[in-house]
This record gives C-alpha cells, sequence and structure tokens, in this order.
C-alpha cells in the first residue's frame, strides 16, 4: 500500500501529482511549527526520487513559500522494499531546511499554513537518471506523527 505520485509525459509538460497532507490546524494558543517532515519512499519498483520530486511544498502563515525535494532527505531505515526519508530532528523548530521560494536554503521557523506533495518531474527524461514518472509513498510524517492508510 501506499500514496501514488505520478506524471505521464516529460517534465515541462504543465501538469503534476499531488495531495495535501491534513494535520491539527493551526491556532493562536497551539500554532504548528515543523520539527520533522517525512516518508517512506519505495524502493525497487520504480519510484523515483529526485531533487525536486517527490516533494513537500511548505507554505508559512506569513507568506514564506519552501520546497523540500526527496534526494534531500537523510536516510533513517530500509527494508527490502522501502526507504524511509527524513528531514529535521524531530525536536528543535528551524531544523527543517527547504529552499525558500525555490532560490535559497534555509530553516523553515514559521508557522505553518498549508503542506503539499508534488511529484512534477515527468516519465521519460534522459538526464540522469531516466524518470519513472512515478513515486510510492508511506507512512507520511509531520513531527513525528504518521499517516498513512
Amino acid at each position: 500500500m501506499g500514496l501514488l505520485l505520478g506524471k505521464q509525459g516529460p517534465t515541462d509538460n504543465n501538469a503534476s501529482g499531488g495531495a495535501s497532507v491534513k494535520y491539527s490546524p493551526n491556532t493562536d494558543t497551539a500554532p504548528l511549527f515543523l520539527t520533522e517532515l517525512g516518508y517512506d519512499i519505495r524502493i525497487g519498483d520504480g519510484s523515483h526520487c529526485g531533487a525536486g520530486a517527490p516533494r513537500f511544498n511548505v507554505v508559512t502563515t506569513d507568506g514564506d513559500f519552501y520546497a523540500v525535494g526527496c534526494n534531500s532527505g537523510t536516510t533513517t531505515t530500509t527494508s527490502a522494499h522501502w526507504t524511509r526519508l527524513r528531514w529535521g530532528d524531530g525536536a528543535t523548530v528551524g531544523s527543517v531546511m527547504g529552499y525558500l521560494n525555490n532560490v535559497t536554503l534555509a530553516p523553515i521557523t514559521g508557522r505553518i499554513k498549508s503542506i503539499d506533495l508534488v511529484f512534477d518531474e515527468g516519465s521519460g527524461d534522459p538526464n540522469p537518471p531516466p524518470n519513472s514518472g512515478i513515486a510510492i509513498l508511506d507512512n507520511i510524517d509531520v513531527n513525528k506523527t504518521l499517516g498513512g492508510k
């Protein structure tokens, strides 16, 4: 089982697969700040893990946009078919790093407005490696709380 994200055709096609990550809502008394993001990605069955896909798109309440790409994660566990990737230390606000406005690597320190998973690197792109056009994810992690089924 897992979340299947995919894109048919080359990367320059204006299309993507994605999903919104739901979590406890922000309030003034209990805002959500990130200490960890992650997921398990299926390996050996064609899942692609590139610089930009699959990725987390994180938007803060002050309007900052961060991209957190698959190949920047830290591998914490690997089994025969899955690799667990994590960003952040699970305890410290600002330990999750993302590309602010797709330009500068920076810590995500603001209160979170939204988190989405996006897959927009297309199948068949020749330059390395050839992309399968899919990623299978499970155990999506926000601050050490795993979402699955």
